[in-house]
């Protein structure tokens, strides 16, 4: 700012202007000749009232000087008017008019929106003849090659539109890739094959379904795919190998789901650090959103079947699986307060306690039942659901507490238990000896210690 003059960079809506105006005198005095310059239009019947503003920040007063306001050479302002605004009316909305408009997500339903909902019909349908005819008695020899026909058909015709840049969008191509999966898995049900050579077959051919969905569509849902299939060949090649009945397959599949979840953090964070594409490599948010909801979904999975494992067992009369109930049960609840997030927390915790609740109502029945040593033919059917039912209770009556607590003081993660991972390490290494328990390995070394 020099000999009392500043000289500026005005902004209009036609054109902008290069000059010097007076440093100390009052907006006001000059911003009309200014709005005239830079031909901004001005109406006969509620006239503009200019002053100039940057282009982050409120308005000048026009009574304001530029030298009061801080106003540097070369410095770019733009015309504003104060009483933009002010005439306007109320604004009145109906309210049934906006819940309609809820109902509208943007999207028009066109040729193309059409086109794609007729593709994803038609791979539900492909999908639901082809469980029905894996899952039933026909032995026509024919049915195996037509489904892994059906499979790899679907997946060369993914691959050709990434290759060939068909008008299919991503997430459509995905699908047709990864339903290559369920159809080849299929093709092995169908096949004569009895006892555990067809749970091998049909966990052979996913995987290699798998497989091919990866290369036909390579993406984080086709890998977390392979992975889960190829962990499940190897599961089920294992218990296959052991002869499992339905107790030792819960067994050793709970076992395997717990240790499951203590690697998902780190296996999720490795899988979700796979771009889905070159152009989003230095997308560290995006990244980190990969990570949440694929640690989210992993941890889900792997809780659900744990559950079913934990129903299997507590409904064993056998004392091994009793106790890997109990031991998976609390190591589930001590595991859940090593994460962060909600869900997985939630998702934790609600495994455990519905594996102890299943434990609570059923074992009592094998424990005192008729056929147990400790048998008490008098014991009546409903108290160990009545047990559990008061139980419920006064863990609700605690969480009430607890909400109570809350509210008077911000609690913090540090806060909780540190003992409680050391714990749930623990209790997971006690029950690999209480699965192998479940085979009646310990029953015949015993039995055989006291042959010699």
């Amino acid at each position: 700012m020099t000999d009392e003059r500043c000289r500026i960079t005005i902004v209009g809506e036609l054109r902008s202007v290069d000059l010097a105006v007076p440093a100390r005198a009052p907006i006001a005095d000059y911003v009309p000749a200014l709005a005239g310059m830079c031909g901004q239009a001005d109406s006969d019947a509620i006239p503009a009232a200019w002053t100039l503003a940057p282009a982050e920040g409120r308005p000048f007063e026009p009574h304001q000087s530029l030298e009061a306001a801080g106003v540097l050479d070369g410095t770019t302002l733009y015309l504003r008017d104060v009483l933009q605004g002010e005439s306007d009316g109320p604004v009145v909305a109906d309210i049934a008019e906006q819940l309609a408009e809820i109902d509208d997500d943007g999207i028009a339903w066109n040729a193309r929106a059409r086109a794609y909902t007729t593709v994803a019909l038609g791979l539900l349908i492909v999908l639901l003849a082809a469980g029905a005819l894996g899952a039933g008695d026909q032995e026509a020899p024919v049915l195996g090659p037509v489904l892994f026909a059906t499979g790899v058909a679907s997946a060369v015709l993914a691959w050709a539109a990434g290759a060939k840049a068909w008008p299919v969008p991503g997430l459509l191509r995905l699908v047709m890739a990864m339903v290559t999966c369920p159809l080849l898995g299929l093709a092995a049900l169908s096949l004569p094959l009895h006892g555990a050579a067809s749970p091998v077959a049909v966990a052979l051919t996913a995987s290699i379904g798998a497989f091919v969905a990866y290369l036909a569509a390579p993406a984080i849902a086709t890998l977390v795919l392979q992975i889960v299939c190829g962990s499940s060949m190897v599961l089920t090649v294992l218990l296959a190998v052991l002869h499992a009945g339905r107790v030792e397959v819960a067994a050793v599949t709970g076992v395997a789901m717990f240790f499951a979840i203590s690697a998902l953090p780190r296996l999720a964070a490795q899988v979700a650090a796979v771009p889905p594409g070159p152009a989003q490599m230095d997308d560290i948010e995006g990244a980190v959103q990969r990570v949440r909801r694929l640690l989210v979904f992993l941890t889900a999975v792997c809780c659900l079947v744990l559950d079913a494992c934990l129903v299997v067992l507590s409904g064993s009369d056998d004392w091994y699986a009793f106790g890997l109930t109990v031991c998976l049960g609390l190591a589930l609840l001590c595991r859940a307060s090593s994460s962060r997030l909600r869900a997985v927390v939630a998702a934790v915790l609600t495994s455990g306690t519905a594996g102890l609740t299943a434990l609570a109502i059923r074992a009592p029945g094998h424990v005192f039942g008729p056929q147990s040593r400790l048998g008490a033919p008098d014991a009546a059917g409903w108290l160990a659901p009545m047990a559990a039912l008061v139980v419920g209770a006064v863990v609700v009556w605690c969480g009430l507490v607890l909400c109570f607590r809350s509210s008077l003081r911000q609690a913090e993660f540090g806060e909780r238990w540190s003992w409680s991972v050391a714990l749930a390490n623990f209790l997971g290494a006690v029950s690999v000896p209480l699965a192998v328990g479940v085979f009646g390995v310990f029953g015949d070394l015993i039995r055989a210690g006291g042959k010699m």
